[in-house]
């Protein structure tokens, strides 16, 4: 960010700087226990997952769900178990404000019918890490929230922090890199 665009942000009041901040989207991880399946000999999906968000400038708001919802840091490391509670997810982020979501996953909700009705509000982007074919679910789940779901792989890094960058920073990639 900017030295001007610090003294700006700085000269907003408490509840503006708020609304900004809960403008911009907030980072989905899915951590369930399918992410601990290996790319390639002893290096994990959810360890490539944590070496990519590691990558992301900034200081993301990011959040894992498994089972459960919870806050994380992009350079914690992350840890595979569990359910895939993507409605307790998405609830949990509208909760907290926020009308937009990067959410990574390699898989389905465990809850699709609360998950179509917990999207209700939100701008889902989908960046899915799993086998293909992208699951009809999450492309349906995408449309309801005006979004969109792209296959994407783990075992390319680079791109994959780029593209996360990218929709952290404005909220959209159309049109600026190939999905």
């Amino acid at each position: 960010m900017s030295n001007e665009l610090i003294k700006q942000e700085q000269s907003l009041t408490l509840t503006e700087r708020l609304r900004l901040k809960r403008s911009q989207p907030a980072l989905l991880l899915d951590i369930s226990g399918s992410m601990s399946a290996e790319l390639e000999p002893n290096y994990s999906k959810i360890q490539a997952l944590s070496d990519i968000v590691a990558g992301v400038k900034g200081n993301p708001k990011i959040f894992t769900f498994n089972s459960s919802v919870s806050e994380a840091f992009k350079d914690q490391q992350f840890y595979a178990k569990g359910g895939t509670l993507m409605a307790k997810a998405l609830n949990h982020i509208k909760s907290l404000g926020f009308k937009k979501v990067v959410m990574i996953t390699d898989g389905i909700a465990n809850d699709p019918t609360l998950t179509l009705e917990a999207v209700e509000g939100l701008e889902l982007q989908i960046l899915y890490v799993g086998p293909e074919p992208k699951p009809k679910f999450l492309e349906a789940l995408a449309r309801k929230a005006n979004g969109y779901c792209s296959q994407e792989d783990l075992k390319n890094p680079k791109m994959l922090t780029e593209k996360i960058q990218l929709l952290l920073g404005s909220g959209e990639v159309k049109g600026a890199i190939q999905l």
